[in-house]
């Protein structure tokens, strides 16, 4: 049976969700930044990172920009 309560709890329960999901992916990007970083410190094309790390060359280009 539908309340504002069970209402507002399914929202936050979206909204945590959302939340989670979003912090893994930047957690994932600040790792694969790392990761770039110190492949390109041993000497590896920016070509095969972008494979190894199943991104495009761009994306690799703002990883290391910084």
């Amino acid at each position: 049976m539908w309340t504002f309560e069970s209402e507002i709890e399914r929202i936050s329960k979206e909204r945590a969700e959302a939340a989670a999901r979003e912090g893994y992916l930047t957690g994932q990007q600040d790792n694969n930044r790392m990761i770039a970083k110190r492949m390109l410190r041993e000497g590896m094309s920016h070509k095969h990172i972008a494979k190894l790390l199943d991104i495009s060359e761009a994306e690799l280009a703002k990883y290391t920009a910084s």
